[in-house]
């Protein structure tokens, strides 16, 4: 069977993977450049790899792709334990829930009620806690370098037989369809490339390539920064562990061998609106890859308030090395979608990260090709469906905090907000 894959991100890749597995398979793999793509939201320094969910199927997941990242030899070279220290306000549901689906499944955290329970771990922790935020440590948890582990699927699938096709031969332009089949893509090159099965893995430009989606997927931007530190610092950092603060949203890293500090803020994120000549409308990356981008008034004024709180107040204030908007697709209540469009029977949508799917790598082409063969159990097939008539705005997991409204140039950004009001 021939099939086409549409992005070269983790949901791509990690779909070519379990195919390659599977065999009987001529799978080509269409992307704007070869992986890692620079501006695709799985890639640069590291990304967090944790089980730490309220939602015990992600919990699940979540255990067993730490699995893979221990032990897999495409996987294993590019995971670092440092573990994760998880905080939220006394009351915060998802981090408690965290918590108990852990214990559930046998995977026990250390709770920390103050600042010296941290050190007792991490000796040389810096800051005070608050006499509200309490947490737990998970020392199973951390990140993986994910340019390198992308690099290395990539790699393996090229000598598997996987065909990547790169450039404006790569990039789709629109999907060519006749009545109830997509029967190939047009790409911006003007070529038609036609394929049995289509599969959509395109992360932030999804939703973009759909003749109709109704609001069932939003692309928007979070924001990231990076701080270089002195060598006395990066020294003083770099047996931290990954930072998850759920009062803010904000989170950061062990700083890099070269004293580089990255850090960000999961929120409800930025919209990018564009129109198209048919009158639609979708929230969409820019097209051309943008190294460094100037950040929303709102979201540099948070970073550096989360810095002060964290790193104290030079790190705070220091200039930023680089920045960056850092694009995916959210999906309304954060679940992924695997899943059949309903309009065509050979068109597989493998999508929706909402910002965690990059943890499950070793494991989101299993479950995801798990659907297509409707091998997996109808829990699962329910709960990544594209349609679900339950799902009337974007709620989310409760996971995202911060303002809904923003400072940004209005041209540029629009707040999640505006979307649910229209």
């Amino acid at each position: 069977m021939d099939v086409l894959i549409v992005g070269a991100g983790v949901f791509g890749l990690s779909t070519a993977l379990e195919l390659t597995k599977r065999g009987g398979y001529k799978i080509t793999i269409l992307d704007r450049s070869l992986p890692p793509v620079v501006d695709g939201s799985s890639v640069d320094a590291n990304r967090i790899i944790r089980p730490d969910y309220a939602d015990m199927t992600y919990c699940m997941m979540g255990l067993e792709a730490i699995k893979d990242w221990q032990n897999h030899p495409l996987f294993r070279n590019h995971f670092y334990p440092s573990g994760l220290l998880l905080l939220g306000p006394s009351d915060s549901m998802y981090r408690d829930a965290s918590f108990n689906n852990l214990s559930v499944m046998g995977s026990p955290c250390t709770k920390i009620h103050n600042t010296e329970d941290i050190r007792r771990i991490y000796s040389t922790w810096y800051t005070e806690l608050k006499a509200h935020q309490r947490g737990y440590v998970n020392q199973i948890s951390g990140w993986a370098d994910a340019e390198q582990s992308v690099k290395s699927v990539a790699n393996y699938l090229v000598q598997q037989g996987v065909t990547f096709v790169c450039g404006p031969s790569g990039t789709v332009k629109k999907l060519i369809t006749d009545d109830d089949k997509v029967v190939g893509v047009e790409t911006m090159d003007g070529q038609n490339k036609s394929a049995d099965l289509v599969v959509l893995a395109a992360g932030a430009w999804t939703a973009s390539l759909l003749p109709e989606q109704q609001y069932r997927l939003l692309t928007v931007g979070q924001p990231v920064g990076f701080i270089q530190l002195t060598e006395e610092e990066r020294k003083r950092y770099r047996n931290y562990p990954v930072l998850l603060d759920f009062e803010s949203g904000f989170y950061s890293f062990p700083p890099t061998r070269d004293g580089l500090l990255k850090f960000s803020r999961h929120g409800f994120g930025f919209t990018r609106t564009k129109e198209y000549e048919n009158g639609k409308k979708e929230s969409v990356p820019p097209l051309l890859p943008i190294s460094s981008t100037t950040l929303p008034k709102e979201a540099e004024k948070q970073l550096r308030t989360c810095l002060h709180t964290f790193y104290g107040k030079d790190i705070s204030q220091r200039s930023f090395k680089k920045t960056r908007i850092c694009y995916y697709t959210d999906t309304a209540d954060a679940d992924f979608v695997f899943d059949f469009h309903p309009k065509y029977k050979n068109l597989f949508l493998s999508t929706g990260g909402s910002g965690h799917g990059f943890k499950f790598f070793p494991v989101l082409g299993k479950y995801s090709v798990g659907c297509m063969l409707r091998e997996l159990n109808i829990e699962y097939l329910k709960k990544w469906a594209w349609e679900k008539p339950d799902l009337k705005e974007f709620k989310l997991d409760g996971s995202r905090t911060g303002p809904l409204a923003y400072e940004y140039d209005p041209e540029m950004f629009k707040p999640l907000s505006e979307l649910n009001s229209a």
